[in-house]
């Protein structure tokens, strides 16, 4: 009989003691759970760049170092992104000025030249010899035409490149305007972007190469195509 009691306290210990155990693991596998749950709601957060502290703090230092980790690494990622997007104002400020100092830059080269081509009409008012005021006509000519690659570009999206085929038409309009005749056009090709340093050895080709047509391109009736 002793050994029967022996054998139920025994027992009862045992089972006493595993359910202390299932409690006891219960509570603590709970806590590491919820621990583990926030910091995978915060990376979340994060990922979509919402940066919040984390209070929660465990039972268990292990998770408490994680959980300070994560909050210093959310901190910083946070601060570094203050830094970027902060940068990244300046930058676009600079780039507004100087677009900003590009386009005036433009304008004034494009008013000079014109102040230059208005000073050679003075001048050739005062020439009696026909060939020297169509050699004055002609540079007035050239600089206007340089001069209206720098108004192309101040006033295009950008300061940098123009539209080929727009420069090309409004160019030869203003040589056939200039010197009072019709001759009948056609700008074929695709529109082509190009930069200041192409557009100005363009400029001079394209007026070279109406100057010669205009004076040679004619039909005895003075048409011409």
């Amino acid at each position: 009989r002793a050994t029967r009691d022996v054998l139920k306290i025994a027992l009862v210990a045992s089972m006493i003691s595993l359910i202390l155990a299932t409690l006891v693991g219960y509570y603590m596998g709970r806590n590491i759970l919820v621990s583990l749950t926030i910091l995978t709601d915060e990376a979340l957060q994060v990922q979509g760049r919402v940066y919040r502290t984390i209070e929660h703090r465990s039972s268990y230092t292990e998770i408490n170092r994680l959980i300070e980790a994560f909050n210093t690494m959310s901190q910083e990622v946070r601060t570094r992104e203050q830094q970027f997007e902060e940068a990244n104002r300046e930058l676009q400020q600079a780039l507004e000025q100087k677009d900003t100092l590009l386009r005036e830059v433009h304008h004034r080269v494009k008013n000079n030249m014109q102040i230059i081509s208005s000073l050679l009409t003075l001048q050739a008012d005062e020439l009696a010899c026909e060939e020297d005021q169509e050699l004055f006509e002609n540079s007035k000519l050239r600089i206007q035409s340089m001069a209206m690659v720098h108004e192309k570009i101040y006033q295009s999206a950008g300061v940098e490149f123009l539209s080929l085929k727009e420069y090309i038409q409004d160019l030869v309009a203003l040589i056939l305007s200039n010197h009072h005749t019709f001759f009948e056009y056609s700008i074929i090709g695709d529109d082509v972007i190009i930069s200041l340093n192409q557009a100005v050895p363009c400029a001079l080709s394209v007026f070279e190469a109406c100057i010669n047509a205009i004076k040679y391109g004619k039909r005895p009736d003075g048409a011409g195509r």
